[in-house]
């Protein structure tokens, strides 16, 4: 393990190993080598932490640690994010974005994919834009929280990595993302919890935004927006719903198809608002052409 990735809070003999990792997610390449992204806090500087990648050859015994690469750093990950507990539901110790009592976990929601050529997309948010009224104590915290998106990409099989580029407006919070791109990889589609629409960033509302960035391997891409939901999903509290609140699921799920649209798959809180149906969670879906 390199030294420059993973330098602090490790239990290993190593005091490299990089050992304090969550959301790991595995991707199939077309020549059957298998990709894996995750979120890594062994970083001297608290709130800063990395996405890291390996990968192992399709013709090795992936079971054996040996035959995977080291890690790669494909971008850092700030959480930088308000810590509840809080009134409006977040748990004690977890990372939220006032209004919402939400659990906020970065380090799940990384997603990765790959197009015919082997040209590597990795997507993830992070609270690097958050000023200081959105951090601190959740129960204390206010909105705006200026959470982001962003992706970065790799054309040479995950050896290097390029600048992280956002994909979400400035000013609201945007979160929980998930990603694929098209196999031919001219699109990358990239779907996620959005609070840019209406008066959501100061009420706690919520959509799913899908952008289709086009011709994503590049310094040049191009990115196409379109709000998913057709109407807001609202806030849930302990006082609408005391037990869903504090929890809107770990991640979402986006899939693409042959003809380059996007299936949305992710957790929506509209009911119809009255004693016999209040605001819950259930599961939504949505194509995107």
């Amino acid at each position: 393990m390199s030294p420059t990735l993973c330098t602090a809070f490790s239990g290993e003999v190593n005091p490299n190993a990089c050992d304090q990792n969550q959301g790991s997610f595995p991707t199939v390449g077309p020549d059957g080598t298998l990709y894996v992204t995750f979120g890594n806090g062994n970083t001297p500087t608290a709130g800063v932490n990395q996405v890291l990648f390996v990968k192992c050859a399709a013709n090795k015994d992936c079971s054996s640690a040996s035959n995977w690469s080291s890690p790669t750093r494909v971008g850092q990950l700030f959480d930088f994010q308000p810590v509840g507990p809080s009134a409006a539901g977040c748990p004690g110790g977890r990372t939220c974005l006032p209004p919402n009592g939400y659990r906020l976990d970065d380090f799940v929601t990384i997603s990765n994919s790959v197009d015919r050529n082997g040209n590597l997309f990795v997507t993830w948010s992070d609270g690097r834009n958050i000023a200081p009224n959105c951090q601190g104590s959740a129960a204390t915290a206010t909105s705006p929280c200026d959470n982001d998106v962003f992706y970065a990409y790799s054309t040479s099989g995950g050896a290097s990595w390029s600048t992280a580029a956002k994909v979400s407006p400035a000013g609201s919070a945007q979160w929980q993302p998930w990603s694929k791109v098209t196999s031919d990889g001219k699109s990358l589609w990239i779907a996620y919890y959005d609070r840019s629409y209406g008066s959501c960033e100061t009420t706690g509302c919520n959509d799913i935004t899908a952008v289709e960035v086009k011709n994503p391997a590049t310094a040049s891409p191009s990115m196409k927006v379109t709000r998913v939901t057709t109407s807001s999903m609202p806030n849930l509290t302990p006082a609408n719903n005391p037990v869903q609140a504090g929890f809107l699921g770990d991640y979402m799920w986006v899939d693409v198809d042959s003809k380059g649209r996007a299936h949305i798959v992710w957790a929506d809180t509209r009911g119809k608002g009255n004693a016999n149906d209040p605001p819950e969670e259930d599961v939504y879906f949505a194509t995107v052409k």
